[in-house]
């Protein structure tokens, strides 16, 4: 049996690095078991990601990093570090969570958009709001266009 069997989620945890340990030589935590099962829930987490060219684009020098895809598409970046290099306390855009690889060390997440999240983002959204703010949303998330102030009232 591997770590990945003890979660409540085994098809999004099989291909982690954390998963494939042999749960029978070494008993994972009890506690990284909840709060990687409480982590799947909390962001509606569906896969892990698949994709490596993608991947190596927001890789970062953090150790024990996974990648997963919510319900909107978007890539979620779970890191996990001793306490003693306090990665998270220089990279702002990380939130801490409860630690998923090792009760001893801190870890953290981060929301990354896609393309499939803004065409699900549009499909979801866009129909329910004016034409005319669309277009210009649209060009914002698209395009990267910077909002200008004044431009549009609500």
């Amino acid at each position: 049996m591997l770590y990945y069997e003890k979660t409540a989620y085994p098809k999004i945890f099989k291909y982690s690095y954390w998963g494939s340990f042999n749960a029978i030589k070494d008993k994972p935590d009890e506690g990284t078991v909840e709060n990687r099962n409480a982590f799947v829930k909390d962001l509606q987490i569906v896969s892990h990601w698949k994709s490596g060219g993608v991947i190596q684009k927001h890789r970062t020098e953090m150790d024990h990093q996974e990648f997963y895809e919510d319900k909107w598409g978007r890539m979620v970046q779970v890191y996990s570090e001793y306490p003693r290099t306090h990665y998270m306390r220089f990279i702002p855009c990380f939130t801490p969570m409860k630690p998923i690889y090792a009760l001893d060390q801190e870890s953290g997440y981060r929301i990354i958009e896609t393309r499939k999240s803004k065409n699900i983002l549009e499909k979801k959204v866009f129909h329910k709001i004016p034409d005319e703010l669309v277009k210009y949303i649209k060009g914002y998330l698209i395009k990267g266009k910077p909002l200008r102030k004044g431009r549009f009232r609500l």
